[in-house]
Parts: structure tokens; sequence; C-alpha cells
């Protein structure tokens, strides 16, 4: 067991750790030294909701780890916008260009430190031209 401080930076090394490998009855098969890479936490994309319908360049909003750099991507892995999260973990972008009408995918990738992680997706639906959207 590795005990991480709450405070932990994503990316940082924890080093000096101890690994013990045992068999189903707790013989022990090897042992050895280890390190370990801090994670972190997924995101939130908390805005927009899914499936609620959207405008071409709706904002959309989460939480991160504090100082995370944010890319928001949809279905086919293109960037949709990117921000950095602010000291209290929220973080807000609009799309550039607008989305493409119609049913799409949602999902951010918060990156610290050479860690990564990535949020739910969400669905989403975004208006053609003429709606009113």
């Amino acid at each position: 067991m590795l005990a991480v401080p709450a405070d932990a930076v994503p990316g940082t090394r924890l080093r000096g750790c101890s690994l013990r490998i045992t068999d189903a009855q707790g013989v022990r098969q090897a042992a050895g030294r280890c390190a370990v890479t801090v994670g972190m936490a997924e995101p939130t994309l908390s805005r927009p909701l899914s499936g609620v319908p959207l405008g071409t360049r709706p904002q959309i909003s989460g939480t991160a780890h504090p100082g995370a750099r944010i890319t928001v991507r949809d279905q086919h892995e293109r960037e949709t916008c990117a921000t950095t999260a602010a000291p209290d973990g929220t973080w807000a972008c609009t799309p550039g260009p607008g989305l493409p009408a119609g049913a799409g995918r949602l999902q951010a990738v918060a990156t610290l430190n050479g860690v990564s992680a990535l949020s739910e997706q969400i669905d989403i639906s975004v208006a053609g031209p003429g709606t009113g959207q």
C-alpha cells in the first residue's frame, strides 16, 4: 500500500515504495522497489447539458485539477476549444468555429505535467441554420 499526500501534484514521481508479490497461499514470489507517478482525477463537463439542443457556439464548462490544460474534443477527436483550469478548478471555453449541425459528442481532456485524464462523453444536438437556436 502506498499513501499519496492529498496535495500531491499530478505527474509527481513518488519513489521509495516496496513491491512484494505473493502467490494465492501468501508465499513470497518476488520483491523489489518501485516508483509511482501521481495521477489526476477526471475532469467534468457540466455545460452544455447532455441532450439539450444547442446553438453552434455554446459555452462549454466544467471542473478539473487547477492549472490543467483542458482540451474539448468532438466525436471525431477534433479540438472544439481549449483553456486552462483556474485556481479553483473551474474552466470554460467557447468553440471558435461553430459546431456542425446535428448529433455529436463532446469530451474534455485535462493534461498537467505529462499526465492526462478524460471526462465522460456527453451527447449533444446542434441546431442547424435558421432553427432559432
